[in-house]
């Protein structure tokens, strides 16, 4: 009987051991992955590099517990390392509100001989005015006080380089200590424990925020969003669990949404440059940013290496060349030494590497590092993963392409969530004759046939596959051209004292661009809240699908002398729900009379069956209301909102009718 509990406790140690060893498999990621967070479910990668002394860049990719893929961007910032500082960024560097993007901000910066490495995007501001919410010190100096209560909340940098997060009582006890401090909305994290997490944008949204370790270090963090399956974005729960599971103590939680910006020092060169995706599908002008400034002055004599590629996977049996980039030991460029320069692998099995970094895959599988030696010392490593992929998908369901042409299909190949970087022979396109054909390095050549038809891509030696819809010939389309009247379309404003209303304009009687009928906007922002952001909106309150994946929006508008100054959004919707916000015009607004053909270009970040976002059609913008922007009465009027797939500028709308009911009835012959 003892015998037999002997077996069977055995059998469950035995049992757990095997588990435990499974999920870690499960989990490995591609080198370290050093942080532990209840909202990781599954870590995919890692990235860490040096930008200069006394800061460090990395980059966490996981899946958080709902099984959403998350890219995580941040920087370690060593507040004791004598030559580096934290500085607060504003516009132009100056002493006045304004807005500017992260990046010109930290080059205002520099023209004053100052090194900057890195930077984020900081506090909330109010958009029509670039005013922050919160304090500002710049160098010592109040430039904004506290005055609203409920904007108490602040990160700074007291005068002996102290990192501070507080909110009111603490400000009051350091305000006179202060040398650089800037707002936020809530202190997400205080004493190592979840604090504030009130609600802010939606569920899960690009975030940044600002965290103080034990230690007095420095995190910074930007967490990308709105882009599935690139990233989900995080909720304000799981960025405090994050932020502690880095080891902060205190957190103080930034603007985020599209101001959400991450920028660093390219490695082994001497500019700056973004490292995230902002979710507008471009950077966006805020009001001010933490810039990280190195003082260490460029010796010029060659101190460490970063290699090319960097933390990457590759299919079995490719080549990889290896290439190397010299810096010094303040982080700037400088040539590589000619000579005493050695490539290793960690483990030779996994295939060899010559004396100019040409590594040639065995075609054996897994992890290993690459590392390069300079008189015996090693400069320079890099983790190599040789993987079969496990993954493929296109990032968008559909391309449109034209007759005659030629198009490289990129799936994204990845192992465990890892991006994968394939070579030929790798994937095997499936492709209808009377599309064409790929080559092996995956080019899509299409004849001279009005197709409408799919390719299969599928990853050679497993039955792994993916597939893209093809439209071949597809003409511009007209999405709405108001001939049936208004329908649903709605007007809707942001309640600061605009009004607004629709009509539909007949031919004869007031402008019409084509056929019989157009859209008049009638807008009325005279009693509207002065130095704010008003807005009137033309909403078609059903969404307007756009076929296929169109590059860009065209339609006409009509501008009069009361629209002028008038800033022109509108928005799309892809099948992920994440909305771009996109320019009908630039910030200076309408600044035209009678028609003109406006383009408008869809963000390639936005994928998959898109559509116009039904309660954001066209939306008309006064920013600063009675100072820059204007507050007038009028109306300007629409026609012919088309998807554009050609490149070719469009004058004709009832051209592209012609053309598509020409396109339909092809389709209709083949079928």
């Amino acid at each position: 009987m003892r015998h037999d509990k002997k077996k069977i406790i055995i059998s469950i140690i035995f049992g757990i051991l095997v588990s435990s060893f499974l999920n870690c498999e499960k989990a490995h990621a591609l080198g370290e992955f050093d942080i532990k967070s209840k909202i990781i479910s599954k870590p995919i990668n890692e990235y860490k590099v040096q930008v200069a002394p006394g800061v460090i860049e990395k980059r966490y990719t996981f899946e958080d517990n709902e099984g959403k893929r998350v890219e995580s961007f941040l920087l370690e910032v060593d507040t004791k390392y004598p030559k580096v500082s934290i500085k607060a960024g504003t516009s132009g560097d100056g002493q006045v509100w304004g807005k500017q993007t992260v990046k010109n901000q930290a080059k205002a910066y520099i023209v004053s001989n100052k090194k900057i490495v890195a930077g984020v995007n900081a506090d909330f501001y109010d958009m029509s005015t670039g005013q922050p919410i919160g304090i500002v010190y710049k160098d010592g100096k109040v430039i904004k006080k506290i005055k609203d209560k409920t904007y108490t909340r602040f990160f700074g940098i007291c005068k002996d380089n102290t990192p501070i997060i507080g909110d009111i009582s603490n400000y009051n006890s350091v305000k006179g200590n202060l040398m650089e401090a800037l707002g936020g909305n809530a202190i997400l994290v205080k004493n190592g424990k979840v604090n504030e997490t009130p609600k802010t944008g939606g569920n899960k949204e690009p975030r940044t925020a600002v965290g103080i370790k034990r230690d007095g270090k420095v995190i910074f963090v930007t967490i990308d969003g709105r882009q599935e399956p690139y990233s989900a974005g995080i909720s304000m729960n799981d960025l405090a669990e994050f932020m502690i599971g880095l080891g902060v103590v205190d957190a103080l939680n930034l603007d985020g949404g599209g101001s959400s910006t991450f920028v660093s020092k390219v490695p082994g060169n001497n500019n700056l440059q973004v490292k995230n995706k902002p979710s507008d599908g471009s950077e966006r002008a805020v009001a001010n940013s933490w810039l990280i400034e190195s003082k260490v002055k460029s010796d010029g004599k060659f101190k460490s290496a970063y290699i090319e590629p960097y933390d990457k996977s590759f299919t079995p049996n490719s080549k990889i060349n290896f290439s190397v980039k010299g810096k010094d030991l303040s982080g700037d460029i400088v040539p590589i030494p000619q000579e005493g320069l050695k490539w290793l692998i960690s483990d030779n099995s996994f295939g060899t590497i010559d004396e100019k970094g040409i590594f040639i895959s065995s075609g054996k599988e897994g992890q290993f590092t690459v590392k390069l030696i300079y008189n015996g010392v090693e400069v320079g490593s890099t983790y190599v993963e040789i993987t079969t992929p496990n993954e493929i998908y296109f990032e968008s369901s559909t391309l449109s392409i034209k007759k005659k042409s030629k198009k490289k299909l990129s799936p994204i190949v990845r192992y465990d969530g890892r991006d994968v970087i394939w070579k030929k022979g790798d994937i095997i396109f499936n492709v209808p004759e009377r599309i064409g054909c790929v080559d092996e390095d995956g080019v899509l050549y299409v004849v001279n046939n009005n197709v409408n038809d799919k390719i299969v891509a599928k990853i050679k030696n497993n039955n792994i596959s993916a597939s893209i819809n093809i439209n071949v010939g597809q003409g511009d389309v007209i999405v709405e051209d108001f001939e049936k009247g208004i329908g649903k379309w709605y007007i809707n404003t942001a309640s600061r004292g605009e009004k607004g209303s629709l009509s539909i304009a007949l031919k004869g009687k007031e402008p019409v661009k084509s056929g019989d009928r157009s859209l008049k906007i009638n807008f009325d922002f005279t009693k509207g809240n002065k130095k704010s952001t008003l807005g009137v909106y033309a909403a078609p309150g059903e969404v307007l699908n756009l076929q296929g994946m169109p590059k860009n929006i065209g339609m006409w508008i009509y501008g009069t002398n009361e629209s002028k100054g008038y800033w022109l959004r509108m928005a799309v919707v892809d099948s992920r729900g994440n909305t771009k916000n996109m320019n009908i015009t630039n910030e200076n607004g309408i600044d035209w009379i009678g028609w003109k053909y406006v383009k408008v270009e869809i963000p390639s970040s936005a994928i998959n069956e898109l559509s116009i976002d039904k309660n954001q059609g066209i939306r008309i913008l006064s920013v600063n209301s009675g100072d820059k922007g204007p507050m007038t009465k009028g109306s300007i009027y629409v026609d012919d909102i088309m998807a554009i797939y050609s490149e070719s500028e469009i004058t004709n709308p009832d051209e592209i009718r012609k053309k598509f009911k020409k396109f339909l009835l092809l389709l209709l012959l083949e079928v």
